[in-house]
């Protein structure tokens, strides 16, 4: 047990710029994610998204997106990537995959952070 306390305390030293700079990235990561989330939610976005909107939209016809026909197409399917039916195919893939190799951690893991994600969302 304390041998392997001594090689982590040894890898954290020999790594400790690249760590510092992860947990930095992490940090202001998560402060711009506040504010942005802060600052939608008191509407203050809301001419910037009206505009990100319209801009993709076609001037004479604002129900219809510029570009060709496929984009549209392409942009549904990927939006319905993140639906409840197509998460949930993968996640009782992920979780049969592990059970049958017995990563009954790693499985409960998954299971763990799926319901979470729900719970919060």
């Amino acid at each position: 047990m304390l041998s392997h306390l001594k090689s982590l305390i040894e890898w954290l030293g020999a790594h400790a710029t690249g760590l510092l700079a992860f947990v930095l990235v992490l940090v202001l990561g998560t402060w711009a994610f506040v504010e942005i989330a802060d600052a939608v939610k008191e509407g203050s976005t809301q001419r910037f998204d009206e505009w990100a909107v319209r801009s993709l939209r076609r001037p004479d016809d604002p129900n219809a997106p510029i570009g060709p026909a496929w984009v549209a197409e392409v942009a549904r399917d990927l939006t319905a990537l993140g639906g409840v039916t197509v998460l949930t195919l993968v996640t009782a893939a992920v979780v049969g995959f592990l059970w049958l190799r017995d990563r009954y951690g790693a499985m409960w893991f998954v299971l763990a952070a799926t319901v979470g994600g729900i719970t919060i969302s």
